[in-house]
């Protein structure tokens, strides 16, 4: 009896397959979910490096876009000349690098003022040099010279070139 007992189970492991076999060991487990955590923490770290390649893509973005938002205009050197006519031009700005990049090419256009605000004319500037990351610093600017005399100018930064 107990050797048909063993048969009948023996057939029915057969029959049954692997529901008979031995599960994996405790050492496959422990191997199995080192592999895991492992894997979860790969990626984990690519989708953070992602996110922030993201992130940094969508700052430069920004900053092409709208340099007026990081790039501050401060005071402006100009000569203002003419004894008939007068005549106004502005050669040195003071800029402030608000953003994370260093940036050079800065662009952008000058609106001159007369002394109750009317807009005399506008120009078109470019600076030389460059300005660093968190930086204040004095550049010469190349712009057209404007007939009238101009007590105020407006500057905005309408382009600059990323250089890191």
């Amino acid at each position: 009896m107990f050797r048909s007992l063993c048969i009948i189970l023996l057939i029915s492991c057969f029959l049954a397959g692997s529901a008979c076999q031995p599960g994996p060991s405790e050492e496959d487990r422990a191997r199995q979910e080192k592999l895991e955590k492992q894997n979860n923490e790969l990626m984990n770290k690519i989708s953070a490096r992602e996110e922030a390649e993201r992130r940094e893509r969508e700052k430069r973005k920004a900053l092409e876009d709208n340099p007026d938002r990081f790039i501050e205009t401060g005071t402006y050197k100009a000569t203002n000349k003419g004894i008939i006519n007068d005549y106004a031009k502005v050669t040195d700005i003071k800029f402030t690098n608000n953003s994370d990049y260093n940036v050079t090419r800065i662009k952008g256009e000058i609106t001159y003022l007369n002394t109750s605000g009317d807009i005399i004319a506008t120009s078109p500037f470019s600076a030389s040099g460059q300005l660093l990351s968190g930086e204040t610093s004095w550049l010469k600017v190349k712009a057209n010279e404007v007939s009238g005399k101009s007590k105020k100018a407006k500057i905005t930064v309408t382009s600059v070139r990323i250089l890191n």
